[in-house]
């Protein structure tokens, strides 16, 4: 399916976003390196990673050829190590800009994530403490994370704007792979307290910042 000014906006955004959460992200595929099950449809952009790779499409509701989209997902059912993502570029199928969430928010949502790893529910934890990290990240650094996005790049760019010191952006980098594949169902990935106690703390730190957005 061919990409119009907006659709191939989409693909530009996307590519250093998959990248930067560890992703071999390869542009219009030839025939030769896409997987042979699906035939003669090529995707918009692969991704493709140890733990899973992404066949991706962007497609607009007024594309003929979205209709065919539900034939294409069915090419991968039952396929292990490949998903079907698509990304919608028509203006009525967008969603809307993510809130900031208020800082007390923020802070009550990281006391139930405490009390979680106290509880013994780590790996519960872990995952909420993701969805701080982003939600941090949105309030810290207005107007950059309006979007979804990927852990890797939350933590590169907020490296590179000095809100993560080098070491918790290290550490950050670390976890990752354990929230990869925890998230997509590696389901015994094994978390362990001290580590989401380690996130935790982290979070602590960069509620300060979050107080005080840029």
């Amino acid at each position: 399916m061919k990409s119009d000014v907006l659709e191939k906006a989409i693909l530009d955004r996307l590519l250093p976003e998959l990248e930067a959460d560890g992703y071999q992200v390869i542009r219009e595929p030839r025939r030769s390196i896409v997987p042979p099950f699906l035939g003669s449809y090529l995707p918009d952009l692969i991704a493709l990673r140890e733990d899973g790779n992404l066949a991706i499409e962007v497609a607009s509701g007024n594309d003929p050829d979205s209709r065919k989209l539900d034939d294409i997902a069915k090419l991968f059912e039952g396929q292990k190590g490949w998903k079907f993502k698509v990304y919608w570029a028509s203006g009525s199928r967008a969603e809307p800009p993510l809130r900031a969430q208020s800082i007390d928010d923020i802070k009550d949502a990281l006391a139930q994530a405490s009390a979680l790893n106290d509880e013994g529910h780590a790996s519960a934890a872990f995952l909420v403490s993701w969805a701080i990290f982003e939600a941090i990240a949105r309030r810290a650094l207005a107007g950059r994370f309006v979007r979804p996005q990927t852990p890797g790049r939350i933590i590169e760019i907020m490296a590179s704007e000095g809100v993560l010191t080098p070491f918790e952006a290290d550490r950050l980098r670390s976890l990752v792979t354990f929230r990869n594949r925890f998230i997509h169902g590696e389901l015994d990935v094994g978390v362990t307290s001290e580590e989401t106690g380690e996130f935790l703390k982290i979070l602590e730190n960069l509620t300060a910042i979050a107080s005080h957005p840029a």
